[in-house]
């Protein structure tokens, strides 16, 4: 019990560090629970050891367009039409499997929504098959990637640094490649003791040039409390359906797969405070209030003592484990 591995176990720790059994700890279980939550919060916003960088993936999808006829009597390629809204949706697959909220089974059209806003119910007709079957009256449309011009970012995702090139436009192998002759000459002249700073003002211009000219980077647009990747392209254009876009991110440490969490000196130290300051707050009701034998309640003794640790931890997190903020160099 001295290395509490789940979360029963790390406030049992913080319950004898304020003298439990011993003493009785005047807090409700959901209290705690409430004071364990905040820790873990302020633990993996400020201390350097909450979260990590990871490189995440995702595969680009497809919007799905449920009717409720058979999808294999359209065509592949052909463009969707409704009936009374006019809106276009072209089919890149068919036969997805797909429920809705009616009930029954309904039958899911791949592809992307080119123009309008269909209706629920509405009749839909195929462009070359001539095919016509209606839509369901709820649940008929769910918007892949390209449509909605974002993908989705999983809540334990703190900051996102930057997305990957799409596609990479420096690795190109022809000898007729302006980089590949500049790199060429120059680690020829390297080899015999050639001027180091040239080359590097040479990569630093050509850098530059990709940079303003034609470069991959996409600028992007992302909230932790939004969980959605804003990624300002051509959707259409740019990326295709199966396609993979990768992300350089900061998430949380997840204490479900990482254990080794609750045995964090800081956090232990954190919580135990601020569930000290929560018995403390109960307590304050009884101030002054005498007992049989003489003992008189000081809940504003507890209250004081736990408001003084946790300024000091959060002081210490702030100074010692918080990582250097990362200054934008353009």
């Amino acid at each position: 019990m001295a290395k509490p591995t789940t979360r029963a176990e790390f406030i049992a720790y913080c319950k004898r560090s304020l003298g439990a059994p011993v003493v009785e700890i005047n807090v409700d279980d959901d209290q705690i629970d409430d004071r364990v939550d905040e820790a873990l919060d302020y633990f993996y916003q400020y201390h350097s050891d909450g979260s990590e960088k990871v490189f995440l993936k995702h595969q680009v999808i497809d919007s799905i367009l449920t009717t409720e006829a058979v999808a294999t009597n359209f065509n592949n390629g052909e463009t969707v039409t409704g009936t009374t809204t006019g809106a276009k949706f072209n089919i890149s697959s068919l036969g997805i499997s797909a429920n809705y909220a009616g009930g029954g089974s309904a039958f899911g059209l791949g592809g992307e929504v080119t123009s309008g806003t269909f209706l629920a119910g509405e009749t839909v007709t195929g462009s070359s098959s001539g095919f016509s079957t209606t839509l369901p009256t709820t649940g008929f449309l769910a918007q892949g990637d390209r449509d909605n011009g974002y993908i989705p970012v999983a809540d334990s995702v703190t900051a996102i640094k930057r997305v990957f090139p799409l596609r990479d436009i420096n690795s190109a192998n022809s000898m007729f490649d302006v980089k590949y002759q500049m790199h060429l000459n120059d680690m020829f002249s390297l080899s015999y003791m050639g001027n180091l700073v040239d080359y590097e003002m040479a990569k630093q211009y050509m850098s530059l040039l990709d940079m303003s000219i034609d470069s991959d980077d996409k600028h992007f647009r992302y909230h932790k409390h939004d969980d959605k990747l804003y990624i300002d392209m051509n959707w259409k254009s740019e990326v295709a359906v199966g396609d993979y876009i990768v992300v350089e991110a900061y998430r949380y440490m997840d204490t479900s797969n990482y254990a080794d969490v609750w045995n964090d000196y800081f956090l232990k130290a954190y919580a135990t405070a601020l569930i000290k300051k929560q018995w403390g707050t109960n307590m304050t009701k009884f101030d002054g209030m005498t007992m049989p034998g003489g003992v008189t309640f000081n809940g504003r003794q507890i209250l004081d003592d736990a408001n003084q640790e946790i300024e000091k931890l959060q002081e210490e997190a702030r100074l010692v484990w918080e990582d250097p903020v990362d200054f934008m160099v353009g």
